[in-house]
Formats: structure tokens, C-alpha cells, sequence
């Protein structure tokens, strides 16, 4: 009946809106879920294959094993359409937010201002993951030497997301922006940015986003490190997670250390 097939179409669209929000906000627990629903849609027929991949991905880059989601994101991208616009963005900055947290900056740097550049297409940008990508790409540039050009890229990605009420990109922006101004000895901007990142990640009332300002917090309180992205075990949910890899996809040993996420 219509009305079957649209609460159907509703829990779908749900899923493929859902997947891409757990991984913003480290929710490794909805990550989980929507591994096992994408499953299901594949078994019957549906051409999910790629997001089942970047979900994995997702789940194993938040954990820390950057080389086995690599492994993922290189096999789904080589049969990945070209004009396939929409998955290219948010695979890409999937891919961006591994190799910036494995310390591949340059790399980071290059998947994140592609996605940024197609971002601004009228005819196909996405935005979600162009802001995704001018936070990563203000924080390689930073970490790259070009500190002025990534703060200033940081700042300009944060007005527009406040003024597209955007609360966890808005939020994440003033954190990295807090956390650079932190390794900087900047004080009174590492707290005017917290203030900032407070107002929007606390009125989320979402515990792993309220967790990320906490962290913030200590940061300053504890003068701990020059830390300027969060290690794997700091912005996990805590949640038990096995991770399977998809079916088709190779996997080796990964060597990959947490540690590599912070700034050298």
C-alpha cells in the first residue's frame, strides 16, 4: 500500500541521512546500527555496497586503525563512478578524516579541498561534508606551517556554519580553533573559542558531543600537550565494537598508533 511504502521510504532515508551524522559526532554505537541496516538493504538487492565500506570506515578510523579503513576507502573509490557527485564528496571526507588522523597531512589536505571546492557547486555540492572538509583543511594547512591561512580558512568555515545553524560543525569549528589557540599559548582565545563551542555542542543535549567540549575543558584545565585533534580513545563512545570488515575487502595487520593524531 502507499502508506507501507512510505513509512518504507521513510526509515531509508533516515538511514542514509543517519549514517554520515554518526560519524560527526563519534557515535560509534549508531555507527554500529546502521552497519547492520545497511547489511539487510544489500541482501536485498540495494547498491549500498559503497556506504556499508564508508560506515565501516568510519567505525574503524574511530577506533584507530587508520590502515584497515585506508584499505576500505582504496578499494570502495576504485569502482566508484565519476559523475557518482554526491558519494564522491562524502567518501572523500571520509578518506580526508582518516589521513588527518593518521598524520597524513598532505594527504588529508588534498582529499579535504577537493570535497570543499565540489562543495561550492551549485549544481552538486553537498554541504555537510564540504564543512567537514574546511575544518580538516584548516587544520592541515595549521599543521603544515600555514598557520595564519588555516586559522583564517578555520574562522570563515565557522561563520558559515553558525549562519547556517549547522551545531556540530559550528562546534567543531570553535574546537579546533580552541585547541590551536591552546598550542599556541593564546589563553584568552583557547577560552573565548571554548565559550563558543559550548554554546553550540552543549545545546545538542547529544552525550558524545557534550563529551567533546568536556575534553575540551580539561585540555586548558590540565595544560596537557599541544593537542590540537583528539586521539582515538578520547573521542569514542566506549561502545563494545567489533568491526567486520565488508564482504570483498582484503585486510592486514594495522600499525597504525592514536598517537599519530597529534601534532608533531
Amino acid at each position: 500500500s502507499s502508506l507501507q511504502l512510505g513509512s518504507w521510504s521513510t526509515e531509508l532515508q533516515r538511514l542514509l541521512f543517519a549514517h554520515p551524522a554518526y560519524a560527526l559526532t563519534h557515535d560509534i554505537a549508531g555507527l554500529k546500527r546502521c552497519a547492520h541496516e545497511l547489511e539487510s538493504y544489500v541482501e536485498e538487492g540495494f547498491r549500498f555496497e559503497g556506504r556499508a565500506a564508508m560506515n565501516t570506515a568510519e567505525r574503524l578510523r574511530e577506533r584507530g586503525q587508520y590502515a584497515r579503513a585506508r584499505e576500505i576507502l582504496a578499494d570502495t573509490g576504485a569502482t566508484m563512478r565519476e559523475d557518482d557527485y554526491a558519494m564522491r564528496q562524502w567518501f572523500r571526507s571520509s578518506m580526508a578524516a582518516v589521513e588527518l588522523e593518521a598524520g597524513a597531512t598532505e594527504a588529508a589536505l588534498e582529499h579535504a579541498v577537493e570535497v570543499a571546492e565540489l562543495g561550492k557547486s551549485p549544481a552538486h555540492g553537498l554541504f555537510l561534508p564540504r564543512l567537514r572538509c574546511e575544518r580538516i583543511a584548516g587544520i592541515a594547512l595549521w599543521r603544515l606551517g600555514r598557520k595564519e591561512e588555516g586559522k583564517r580558512r578555520l574562522r570563515a568555515a565557522a561563520e558559515l556554519a553558525e549562519a547556517r545553524d549547522c551545531p556540530v560543525h559550528a562546534g567543531h569549528m570553535h574546537e579546533s580553533l580552541a585547541r590551536i589557540a591552546h598550542a599556541e599559548g593564546e589563553r584568552l582565545d583557547y577560552e573565548a573559542h571554548t565559550a563558543r563551542a559550548g554554546e553550540w555542542l552543549l545545546a545538542t543535549d547529544n552525550p558524545y558531543l557534550v563529551a567533546v567540549h568536556e575534553r575540551l575543558v580539561r585540555l586548558g584545565r590540565d595544560g596537557a600537550g599541544e593537542v590540537v585533534t583528539e586521539t582515538a580513545a578520547e573521542s569514542t563512545s566506549g561502545d563494545d565494537d567489533t568491526v567486520e570488515m565488508p564482504r570483498g575487502i582484503r585486510h592486514s595487520q594495522d600499525s597504525d598508533s592514536a598517537t599519530q593524531r597529534e601534532v608533531k
